[in-house]
């Protein structure tokens, strides 16, 4: 039984890896397309945005943003809590610092403390924010304002036996459609109905031996519509999906993590968030 639950969790992600390896490769298409800026300003622009993909494989979160006219798809794949990568962070500072700027005759600074003191932050077209830290507490909201999400779809899978659950409290009169499929060793849970964008639905679960899991939806941090989950005293891989208002003509589509670098080379200086 448990082997079949866990073939089932395997298989909730599976579409995500083949989102996020395509959001890998059209970072490189834009780091490429960066070349075209005059030297040596292009060569700053290609090592921040490779500075953002190395950080996003050490840091998190798996992420695939698809944008038309139409609608905008932000796809999410994470652990809650986040892995403590503190350690790991610093040695890249370092390396961008050192090893880095040595191969490209520059000179390099990096500030990685904000993704590096048992928390981070993302921030996503510059009009949303996910946040994610060893306190087990993950954030999805807009920078202000509601978020306008129509809609999320969440994959939870947690590798302990539940004791107790608590349910979405959908409603007709709704404005965000939610649909939860939540696995554990006692097998799949799948909710779908409608919640209140200005008000608060949790699905919570506590475990035996302790440790409680909730996801909620609604107002959090005064932006409508948000999505949170909170892992207490246990570990959840989780993976959502969120479909929202396409960007502005004009609008800039990629993220930047609370973290920032400044490239120095030929006289010429780029100073920005580390992003894509």
């Amino acid at each position: 039984m448990r082997g079949f639950v866990l073939s089932i969790i395997s298989l909730l992600f599976l579409a995500f890896l083949f989102t996020l390896a395509t959001t890998l490769h059209d970072h490189y298409l834009r780091m490429e397309r960066s070349l075209l800026l005059p030297q040596p300003l292009s060569y700053a622009a290609y090592s921040i945005g490779s500075a953002a993909v190395s950080l996003n494989s050490i840091v998190g979160p798996g992420i695939s943003i698809d944008a038309d006219n139409e609608t905008l798809e932000l796809s999410i794949a994470d652990r809650i809590p986040m892995e403590n990568v503190s350690e790991k962070v610093s040695e890249y500072a370092s390396f961008l610092e050192g090893g880095l700027s040595d191969q490209t005759h520059a000179s390099i600074s990096a500030n990685l403390s904000g993704v590096s003191g048992g928390s981070y932050g993302l921030h996503i077209n510059r009009r949303y924010v996910y946040t994610n830290g060893l306190d087990g507490d993950m954030l999805f909201r807009a920078e202000s304002g509601p978020t306008n999400a129509s809609s999320y779809t969440i994959y939870v899978s947690v590798a302990r036996e539940r004791e107790n659950v608590t349910h979405f409290n959908f409603t007709e009169s709704g404005d965000v459609n939610v649909t939860l499929i939540y696995a554990d060793l006692n097998g799949t849970i799948h909710e779908e109905g409608r919640v209140s964008s200005d008000s608060v639905s949790r699905f919570q679960v506590s475990y035996a031996g302790g440790g409680t899991l909730e996801v909620g939806c609604g107002r959090a941090s005064a932006s409508a519509g948000s999505l949170w989950m909170q892992a207490h005293n246990v570990t959840a891989e989780t993976g959502w999906q969120a479909i929202l208002p396409p960007p502005g003509e004009g609008d800039r589509v990629g993220y930047e993590y609370d973290a920032a670098m400044i490239y120095r080379i030929n006289g010429a200086s780029v100073s920005r968030r580390i992003g894509t």
